[in-house]
């Protein structure tokens, strides 16, 4: 998040904050069901190849929220050195947890991530969300619900 010059680099406007901390059991219980949902279900070649999907891998930790694509590599570089506990960026986490944040629901957010953000950014999207992201979040969601 980046408003400047109205507000502080990082700060979300009009909330004095610069994250939401996310509810720390729902967080475990998406963690174990995305792991058990990877140990269970393995992409068929042909995706995996038109991916590069080659060991899906479950990261638990900070997620980076803002307005556009990263798609260059020296902006990946500015963002490990200013936030360098951060392990992935997108666009749409933040204004979930802002909202939960504002009425004081617990919330955990699951990304499937698309692309390293780097030069080579230009997957199909649209086949990605379809043949890949969405099998793995309703596995993870299943897994989830079966679990609480």
């Amino acid at each position: 998040m980046d408003a400047r010059p109205i507000f502080s680099k990082f700060e979300i406007p009009l909330m004095d904050k610069t994250y939401f901390d996310s509810d720390k059991t729902i967080s475990q219980r998406l963690t174990f069901a995305a792991n058990k949902y990877l140990a269970e279900n393995k992409l068929d070649n042909d995706l995996t190849e038109e991916f590069g999907l080659h060991s899906p891998t479950i990261y638990s930790g900070n997620i980076a929220s803002g307005d556009r694509f990263i798609s260059d590599s020296g902006e990946i570089e500015r963002f490990r050195s200013e936030l360098p506990d951060v392990l992935c960026v997108e666009m749409e986490g933040a204004a979930v947890a802002q909202i939960c944040y504002e009425y004081g629901i617990p919330f955990g957010i699951v990304r499937t991530i698309s692309d390293s953000a780097n030069d080579d950014a230009h997957i199909d999207f649209i086949r990605f969300v379809d043949k890949v992201a969405s099998h793995y979040t309703s596995g993870i969601l299943e897994n989830y619900l079966k679990n609480i």
